[in-house]
């Protein structure tokens, strides 16, 4: 059952570390999820991530989530999205994932097109990665990966093709990988990744 005080807003859930790309400093960021209660978490997608690759696909999947909100139960409803946020609020990064008992599918991914700053499509994957983790989850994909992410996921985040030699068929972190990924990215971004959901 959704708490009925946190609707129409964003739940922190991960607080993390990114780096800016200018002065190399570490700069703390947190992402939160929507619980997609009222229009108000699709409006502030809409609006502020509307012209980016992934915004309006992510608001509209945000949409139908509200709807079966509104209609049915979302009680196992398996899609989540996440937003990342630096210090001024601003939104700098997205995720919609797709869940199920114990894997996580990576519908979507991206960083602001500005490109202010470095690794937060590693640092929200890191997250979904600890977050899985948290619940005893296997194994991480991405099931339809963009043509260009694809040396994104494999070649920065180390995940590997479902089917040997073809990656656009599919691709795959598995469980026993994830925490070495997670430090690998917390290394780098120079901060913990630290669960601050209550």
């Amino acid at each position: 059952m959704i708490n009925s005080l946190s609707f129409g807003k964003k739940i922190p859930v991960m607080q993390c570390t990114i780096q800016n790309r200018i002065n190399k400093k570490p700069v703390t960021a947190t992402i939160s999820e929507y619980d997609c209660t009222n229009y108000s978490d699709i409006g502030e997608i809409f609006s502020k991530c509307g012209r980016w690759n992934y915004g309006r696909s992510m608001a509209s999947d945000m949409n139908l989530k509200l709807y079966n909100y509104q209609n049915f139960d979302l009680e196992n409803y398996p899609y989540k999205f996440y937003v990342m946020e630096d210090e001024k609020k601003d939104i700098i990064g997205i995720c919609e994932t797709e869940n199920s008992a114990h894997n996580i599918n990576i519908s979507f991914l991206e960083s602001e097109p500005k490109k202010k700053y470095k690794y937060i499509g590693q640092t929200m994957l890191a997250a979904m990665g600890k977050m899985l983790s948290g619940k005893n989850g296997h194994n991480m994909y991405v099931m339809n990966p963009a043509g260009s992410a694809i040396t994104f996921y494999t070649k920065q985040c180390n995940f590997e093709p479902l089917v040997k030699n073809r990656e656009w068929d599919g691709l795959i972190m598995q469980s026993e990988k994830i925490s070495g990924f997670i430090k690998d990215v917390e290394e780098k971004s120079g901060g913990k990744i630290i669960n601050i959901k209550g």
